[in-house]
């Protein structure tokens, strides 16, 4: 199919079915987005190393919303990618043809997103078909690559790509996803209409939270990029346009290392060994910036991974409006997280609540209480308003509940921003009560080990 430009294509094959089959649906509603952005930034980093006089970075999501059904209450979307980045070079080819590929690992580029090259595959979990429009550099030539893919399609592989001759201007890659599937609808929209959920505005918002951190680590690397977003609906006669851009990234207000202490998996044990852990505050004044809400994070390779803003806002109130006249973001990165995020980047495996964590086959030497005691008190700092004072909701606390400064600290409770005398008093006393139940089953275990022996004699 096509002509053939040099290339082996000798078990280059791509497994569709297999690879949703062994790749979970992501539970993060853009993860589509993100996945395309990310790998059109990685794209535009690949042709800057070699060409250091690209032009600056342009990236260009479209969404059109059509009519699902005559009754109008359903829609379905389709979402393109362009960009002018290096394009589907032989070896990109390569990468995408293979499921666990390491291409990225292997390239000495600053800034490149090293991953488990599996992100794709949730194009094929949300789209039912996918259009590839590609021109890349090819000594002193240029080569145009196209591929159009559709289920119940098995598997894509390099033949399938037609290849022609290509222009310098058009060096780049589009790619289209249509046929959004029904099935995932509910996963992702939780009852909102799709043109609400990745709107042109909602996008660029959320966008700008997803790829903040790793927008401004590469500096000027991309130039003065444009990540533009348009969105078309079938009701509506005018598309809609916004665009992220050099400009719009706020500088952070504090960086913060952390080291977490850890443990030994059996026993708790103190190990004075170290995980280091890194804090990036991002403080946005809500007039400036209108985002839906404030964001603290656990990420992976600079991008959010775990959500955890409801451990330190704990009202939806708190989490949903500025704090302070400012929004708050907070991403926290490590080297340990970085190893541990699952292949769908929603969440990270093998990190128990506590340590010992319970299970025999453990071997983890952090625990998510162990990572919160460290950054708690850090990220208290940050996002709590100057006014605030806890000891007015420990004065409360005390008057209602006879919950004392005493029993906070015998317990290691932290009264937090946002959080209610009687919430503090109900973490207080279940506290104690686990204390308690632990202490019985302590002294249960006991009195059997004692009458064990003593039957033995």
């Amino acid at each position: 199919m096509g002509l053939d430009y040099g290339l082996d294509h000798k078990k280059m094959t791509l497994d569709i079915r297999g690879s949703i089959k062994n790749t979970k649906l992501s539970l993060n509603q853009y993860v589509v987005f993100e996945e395309l952005i990310a790998n059109a930034i990685d794209a535009y980093l690949i042709r800057r190393a070699s060409d250091p006089s690209a032009p600056d970075m342009n990236i260009m999501i479209e969404v059109d919303f059509l009519r699902a059904d005559l009754l109008d209450d359903r829609e379905l979307m389709n979402v393109s990618c362009g960009d002018n980045g290096c394009g589907l070079g032989d070896d990109q080819l390569k990468a995408f043809l293979t499921k666990d590929t390491s291409y990225k690992d292997d390239l000495s580029i600053s800034g490149i997103g090293k991953c488990k090259g599996a992100g794709r595959f949730q194009f094929f979990h949300h789209f039912a078909a996918m259009r590839i429009t590609s021109t890349y550099r090819n000594g002193d030539t240029f080569l145009k690559r196209e591929l159009r893919y559709s289920e119940p399609q098995k598997q894509i592989e390099a033949d399938d790509f037609a290849t022609a001759p290509g222009a310098e201007a058009d060096i780049g890659t589009i790619i289209r996803l249509e046929q959004f599937k029904e099935a995932v609808r509910p996963r992702i929209s939780h009852g909102d209409a799709l043109s609400t959920l990745f709107s042109a505005p909602a996008l660029k918002k959320q966008m700008l939270v997803a790829f903040l951190q790793r927008l401004v680590g590469l500096g000027e690397q991309l130039g003065n990029f444009e990540i533009r977003f348009t969105t078309r609906h079938w009701k509506d006669d005018q598309a809609k346009t916004e665009a992220l851009r050099l400009a719009d990234l706020p500088a952070v207000t504090a960086e913060r290392p952390v080291d977490v202490e850890e443990r030994d998996p059996a026993s708790g044990a103190r190990l004075g060994t170290w995980q280091s852990f890194n804090l990036s505050h991002y403080q946005l004044d809500a007039e400036q910036y209108d985002l839906p809400r404030n964001a603290i994070a656990f990420c992976a390779k600079s991008t959010p991974v775990k959500d955890i803003t409801g451990h330190y806002l704990r009202t939806r109130t708190e989490q949903n409006n500025p704090v302070g006249g400012f929004h708050h973001i907070v991403l926290i990165e490590a080297d340990y997280l970085d190893a541990r995020v699952n292949e769908q980047r929603d969440d990270f495996d093998n990190i128990p609540d506590e340590i010992p964590s319970g299970d025999m086959f453990s071997s983890e030497k952090l625990s998510y209480a162990d990572i919160h005691e460290a950054l708690d008190p850090v990220i208290d700092e940050m996002v709590t308003p100057a006014d605030w004072k806890k000891e007015e909701v420990l004065k409360e606390a005390t008057h209602q509940f006879g919950i004392s400064e005493a029993m906070l600290q015998d317990t290691k409770t932290r009264i937090v921003y946002g959080e209610s005398a009687q919430s503090v008093a109900e973490r207080v006393l279940s506290k104690y009560q686990k204390t308690v139940i632990d202490e019985t089953a302590a002294i249960f275990s006991l009195k059997e080990e004692i009458s064990t022996l003593l039957s033995s004699e």
